[in-house]
């Protein structure tokens, strides 16, 4: 979206991010959705690669990201589901979820505030539907 190599520094990264956010900007594009979409879109880019850990999370899944993040749960896979989870003596919490899904995007709050309050007693784990089919 951006632009930029891989290994692109947060400098390159910011000044392709000012550039493409002027010529998508909505104040200057007015009545055109597609620049509206492009815009935002440009700007999810630059917060995702703007920040060093969302960046790790998305260098370390190959360019797709887990743009749900918690500090809270277990990111489950179907590599480490069963070693995990199966194996486990304590209580889980699995929640299944879309990137796609703005219904997910929105109960993500309150999944981490239920997660940090109940930390130590249950254990709390989500699975990414997309990238994590059997």
């Amino acid at each position: 979206v951006l632009n930029v190599d891989p290994k692109a520094r947060h400098g390159e990264i910011r000044n392709a991010y000012r550039k493409l956010a002027m010529k998508w900007h909505p104040d200057k594009n007015p009545d055109c959705e597609s620049c509206l979409a492009r815009f935002q879109s440009v700007a999810k880019a630059y917060e995702t690669l703007g920040d060093e850990n969302k960046r790790k999370v998305y260098d370390t899944n190959r360019g797709g990201y887990d743009s749900i993040p918690s500090d809270y749960s277990v990111r489950l896979t179907t590599e480490n589901y069963h070693s995990i989870v199966d194996h486990s003596v304590d209580i889980w919490v699995v929640e299944v979820y879309s990137d796609l899904d703005k219904y997910c995007h929105s109960i993500a709050p309150a999944w981490d505030e239920v997660a940090s309050d109940l930390k130590g007693f249950i254990k709390f784990g989500r699975i990414n539907s997309q990238t994590d089919r059997t």
